[in-house]
């Protein structure tokens, strides 16, 4: 277990390793891809505040990030026409942040007069309202186009233009180093623990005199706040924004990102940042179903683990704690990983043959082995059955093992 200062070590490690990235001469699509990672941890890290600490499941995210994205583009226009008194660079996604917030604010007064599921199919009203509009007044919105920008504009003190894609990258990784530190200190700040309070029993606060809608409306308007900075990042970083943003597909981005890796945990949520930008960049230029593969993944984290990644890791950890027959949970546990692994290969081949086949692309003589369409696909089912069947063996060994460990340790289990 990690103590405060070598967690604070740990962090100041990763940022420094982070900021030593354009000293390893990357190419700029590298630079891109690292700088959309972070970005995705900012906006997931802005759902989790309004879903993971206060428990409102708002499907419309993507708003905030859109008008964060908006808000640069237009900025950076009127200093290129000079029609507005000029700003640095790399203060533009405050101002951006600020007016996500005020829109957060307008839109969260409304919302948060609900709850739970009315709450939810408002996000869903408004998110498509948002579109409607976006299509309406394309003349603001560039429809679906959107607006290009040049990010250079202005003096350039010390040579910094934020042209080069490595310039950009920097004001990213400092941008969101700054954002994570704000949003992990408003976790332990007296409103962030009411907002925790709030998710867990409402009723109760309401009992001791608190207004519950004005900490969820406050909470709600630093979520977007942190949304609309993620927005303007990411229209800096690619120089455009369009209506996409404000979709519902993009919303729905960081409610994978935080239930894959687990709801109301901060370095979860950051995990399953990573691993849902990473799926989707590199998969999608691999194979054609990458959405068919995200979705199972996301799938199979509900069914076999609700609370996420986060959630696996800490429940073997309380097995390991309370030191129970450490050795036998290891072994079953790469056992585990490999039948997963098994499994997974089994699935994929049979994916692969079929996506393959239907679209007339080249990997099917890789995954059908040189075999007829039929032959190929029970040689891959009979490779995830004998998987899923070790698996299913691994599974009963490690029951048998937590009904005889010592209630310590399923105490422990359950707290964590």
């Amino acid at each position: 277990m990690f103590t405060r200062p070598h967690r604070f070590l740990l962090a100041l490690t990763l940022f420094a390793a982070a900021l030593s990235l354009p000293l390893l001469k990357l190419s700029p699509a590298t630079l891109t891809g690292a700088s959309q990672i972070a970005i995705a941890i900012l906006f997931a890290l802005s759902f989790h505040l309004m879903y993971g600490i206060c428990g409102m499941l708002w499907f419309a995210h993507g708003i905030f990030f859109g008008v964060g994205g908006y808000a640069l583009v237009y900025l950076l226009k009127g200093f290129h026409a000079q029609s507005i008194p000029y700003v640095p660079i790399s203060l533009l996604p405050l101002a951006c942040g600020l007016a996500a917030a005020l829109a957060g604010a307008a839109i969260g007064w409304i919302a948060t007069r609900r709850e739970k599921l009315a709450f939810a199919m408002i996000s869903l009203g408004i998110g498509e309202l948002a579109m409607g509009l976006g299509y309406v007044f394309r003349s603001v919105s560039g429809g679906e186009e959107g607006l290009s920008v040049d990010r250079w504009v202005g003096p350039t003190p010390l040579g910094i233009t934020f042209g080069p894609p490595w310039q950009v990258y920097l004001l990213i990784v400092c941008w969101v180093a700054l954002s994570m530190l704000a949003i992990r200190h408003f976790e332990t700040t007296p409103l962030g623990r009411i907002a925790l309070a709030a998710r867990e029993n409402a009723e109760r606060l309401r009992f001791l005199a608190y207004d519950v809608r004005m900490v969820r409306w406050l909470t709600f308007t630093v979520s977007s706040f942190f949304a609309g900075i993620a927005g303007s990042l990411s229209a800096l970083s690619y120089e455009h924004v369009g209506l996409a943003s404000l979709s519902i597909e993009h919303s729905a981005l960081p409610v994978f990102m935080t239930v894959l890796g687990g709801t109301g945990s901060f370095f979860g949520t950051i995990a399953g940042a990573i691993g849902v930008t990473l799926l989707s960049t590199q998969l999608s230029g691999v194979t054609p179903a990458w959405l068919f593969y995200l979705g199972v993944i996301f799938t199979c984290v509900i069914l076999f683990s609700p609370n996420g990644l986060a959630g696996a890791f800490a429940a073997q950890r309380a097995l390991l704690v309370a030191g129970t027959a450490r050795r036998q949970l290891l072994r079953n546990g790469l056992a585990r990983a490999a039948a997963i692994l098994v499994v997974a290969t089994g699935l994929i081949g049979m994916t692969e043959v079929v996506f393959a086949r239907r679209s007339g692309g080249g990997a099917v003589s890789i995954f059908t082995l040189g075999l007829p369409l039929a032959g190929a696909l029970l040689l891959w089912l009979l490779v995830a059955a004998s998987g899923a069947w070790w698996g299913w063996s691994t599974l009963a060994r490690a029951a048998r093992i937590r009904r005889a460990a010592p209630d310590v340790t399923r105490s422990k289990m359950e707290a964590a």
